[in-house]
């Protein structure tokens, strides 16, 4: 069974610190007015799909594509021309011709076969960007649910601070407390007010760029941070898009290059009629005859050349992307197990925050401890708390990082 998050734990136990009836009335008249949703991050990623925009905006490549591919499968045009000849008012000549060049000179099929594999390449790529699209809605849901638990911690901590507050300004007006310590208590609260704004301006941020990649989510929508996936096995045999997209690139670049080097053309065929007529009578009979392009001059030397060129330079940063492919991945399987690690450890530290401040409070209120070791105490819960949700953040964006590294979607599944 998945474990409760820590952070949900810890603002539950925080929450009811000192506060009591006063704080879940608030919450209940506020749950009336507004439904939440709550909104995991397969939720959001849900719509994502190919008729989305995001993802429309992206097959500008494959349109591309797709297009050359059926121009260079397409036949050449035949032309048909008429020509008369009248040099006088005796004789005549006229003559209905037609035109054709065959596709038999091994051009066309590589053409096609150069059109193929550009059009793999942009499958390849378009492969590519939709994986890099969900990690940045995966990071956009992350960084709007962190911003909340962040404000609910704060926001939490603060209204605790305020219970502990107004019975220290009463005991302060009988004389059980000296004004100093009220005084210190609320310059405390200040500082943390602050905190708590600069959190409801993130959060702000957060759920605006959430609704630029999702205008369709609901006005009570609340996001869920997600637990943190299992480590995945890498294959051997996956490979990323990006690179069987410039592998597919360096193939179509080396068949253009065979195509630049088919510098010799089929002969262009001409058939036709032709009607001669003078004082003597008419006469007709068939027309025969065929053109051909000699390369004496242009033999393609240009396109030869930049093909050649191309092609050395597409090998070399495939190896590159190779190397780093491999390094990547390995480092970032490496850093997302070391921050899953980490996490479920300070999981566990954490764990009995809650207990320590309620506990501080009451020891402060029976004169046990001090103010300084008051305020120290819930400081240092609420920055156990804070870390923890930073590290847990870390630790999802290295599992986004993941993804890329490998390629493909990593199944998310039970976070032990």
């Amino acid at each position: 069974m998945a474990r409760k998050p820590i952070l949900g734990r810890c603002y539950g136990a925080v929450a009811r610190l000192m506060l009591g009836g006063a704080l879940f009335g608030l919450l209940s008249a506020s749950s009336r007015a507004q439904e939440v949703v709550a909104v995991s991050e397969e939720e959001f990623l849900a719509p994502l799909g190919p008729t989305h925009p995001a993802v429309v905006a992206l097959t500008e490549e494959l349109g591309r594509a797709e297009a050359e591919r059926r121009r260079a499968g397409a036949l050449e045009n035949p032309t048909i021309a008429f020509e008369r000849e009248a040099p006088s008012n005796q004789a005549a000549q006229g003559t209905l011709k037609l035109s054709w060049r065959p596709p038999l000179d091994g051009r066309r099929g590589l053409a096609v076969d150069a059109t193929e594999a550009s059009v793999e390449a942009a499958n390849q790529n378009l492969e590519w960007a939709q994986l890099d699209l969900r990690q940045q809605f995966r990071e956009v849901h992350t960084r709007w649910a962190v911003a909340q638990q962040r404000r609910s911690l704060i926001a939490a901590h603060f209204e605790s601070l305020a219970a502990l507050d107004r019975r220290l300004t009463v005991r302060a007006a009988r004389g059980e407390e000296s004004q100093l310590t009220a005084r210190r208590f609320r310059l405390a609260m200040a500082e943390l007010r602050g905190e708590l704004a600069y959190a409801e301006s993130d959060l702000a941020r957060a759920r605006g760029n959430a609704l630029t990649a999702r205008a369709d989510l609901p006005p009570g929508a609340m996001p869920v941070l997600s637990e943190l996936p299992r480590v995945p096995q890498l294959l051997e045999d996956s490979v990323r898009p990006d690179l069987l997209a410039q592998r597919s690139g360096v193939e179509a670049t080396e068949l253009r290059r065979r195509l630049a080097g088919r510098v010799l053309e089929f002969p262009t065929l001409e058939f036709g009629w032709t009607r001669i007529g003078d004082d003597a009578g008419d006469f007709d009979g068939p027309y025969f005859g065929l053109s051909w392009d000699v390369p004496v001059f242009d033999r393609n030397q240009g396109d030869r050349h930049e093909y050649s060129r191309l092609l050395a330079t597409q090998k070399a940063r495939l190896d590159l992307t190779e190397r780093e492919a491999e390094q990547r991945s390995a480092a970032a399987l490496t850093s997302y197990t070391a921050l899953r690690d980490s996490w479920f450890a300070v999981e566990a530290a954490v764990e009995d925050a809650p207990e320590i401040a309620t506990a501080a409070g009451a020891t402060f209120l029976a004169g046990e401890s001090s103010m300084t070791d008051l305020l120290e105490t819930l400081r240092s819960v609420l920055d156990s708390q804070l870390s923890a949700l930073e590290l847990r953040a870390e630790a999802l964006a290295a599992h986004r990082d993941l993804e890329l590294s490998i390629g493909r979607v990593l199944t998310q599944g039970d976070s032990r």
